[in-house]
């Protein structure tokens, strides 16, 4: 029950809280769509885990490294914790050009997940 109520009031990426993202920010429904959507990260993560390490940009294998560290326990420094892209604009026709780039990585996002559908297993 508190991981379910976690879920709905606090952002699983940057873990900001509801409240914070309803008046600083686009909104924590918008956040949790066009921001931080955890299905984008999850897409990321499963990109850079089959992708060969030689095609990688360097923060691909960055991310990768952190997760999948070679020795040692993985690492979420490269999240990006208690920030948002939207709290540094200010002005609002700032805010509207983020809301409408975040609108167009939906699409993208849509595209990613319509890609991803024949993989039945990821090792």
């Amino acid at each position: 029950e508190a991981a379910v109520e976690d879920l709905k009031n606090v952002c699983f990426v940057c873990n900001l809280q509801r409240w914070r993202l309803d008046q600083e920010g686009l909104g924590f429904n918008r956040h949790i769509k066009l921001e931080h959507n955890p299905r984008m990260y999850l897409y990321f993560l499963l990109h850079i885990k089959n992708k060969h390490r030689n095609q990688q940009s360097g923060q691909e294998r960055y991310v990768h490294d952190n997760v999948w560290p070679k020795v040692g326990h993985s690492d979420t420094r490269w999240l990006p914790r208690m920030q948002t892209f939207s709290f540094h604009n200010h002005s609002e026709s700032m805010k509207k050009e983020s809301v409408a780039l975040a609108e167009s990585l939906q699409g993208l996002s849509t595209a990613v997940a319509k890609g991803c559908e024949g993989f039945d297993r990821f090792e």
